[in-house]
């Protein structure tokens, strides 16, 4: 018998039912770390939304570019029709269109060195679109009962500091007042000081040096 002819009959058909198809998601675990490491920042947000092992593997790696002090400023773009898709723009202009389920009718009151303060639905709570961590918040009890648009945040820290505090001035509804509320990284309640001789309305807000 020929050999090639033998060769040949050993090569496995693509029609050959015993040819499994493997998807991404059965790639060994120990070869995903190594590809997630090797990612830029928007390949690896779509390299974590594949599965719950990628993105597993991925956290080393995402907490690397968390970590990193001269990334240019990004500018995240939400809220149209209340729904998850965003658009990431670069300083450069660059844009990304991307899902972050946790956006949904969310309304940011405040961001610091790529964390978000969202108020949802009555809960109130820290969010990194980069790593998809979040930390939940007491909510005070005048924003639990208004409306997001009437208040006003600011971070001294991102909440991972120990130096992190957090401010929320909310306009009182139906009276000319104002509320401070002020909780420290680490407390379970805030407290809370009256702002009599302030505008009606306060449209944002700052912290440097110390000082709201």
């Amino acid at each position: 018998m020929d050999s090639s002819a033998v060769l040949h009959s050993q090569r496995p058909s693509m029609c050959d039912d015993r040819v499994a198809v493997r998807g991404w998601g059965d790639l060994p675990n120990e070869l995903l770390p190594a590809i997630a490491e090797r990612l830029g920042l928007i390949d690896l947000l779509c390299f974590r939304g594949v599965c719950k092992d990628w993105n597993s593997a991925s956290s080393a790696a995402s907490a690397e570019i968390e970590a990193l002090t001269d990334l240019e400023p990004w500018f995240l773009v939400y809220g149209e029709n209340n729904s998850s898709r965003c658009t990431l723009v670069t300083g450069s202009g660059e844009r990304y269109s991307i899902t972050i389920p946790e956006m949904e009718g969310a309304t940011c009151l405040a961001s610091s060195q790529g964390w978000l303060l969202l108020f949802r639905q009555g809960s109130l709570f820290f969010f990194c679109p980069f790593s998809r961590t979040t930390i939940e918040l007491p909510v005070p009890c005048q924003l639990a009962h208004g409306e997001s648009s009437d208040h006003v945040a600011v971070l001294s820290a991102p909440p991972t500091s120990d130096d992190c505090d957090v401010c929320i001035i909310c306009r009182i509804e139906r009276r000319q007042d104002l509320e401070l509320y002020v909780i420290h990284r680490g407390a379970n309640s805030w407290t809370n000081h009256k702002l009599y001789s302030f505008p009606s309305r306060i449209e944002c807000a700052a912290y440097h040096d110390g000082v709201f």
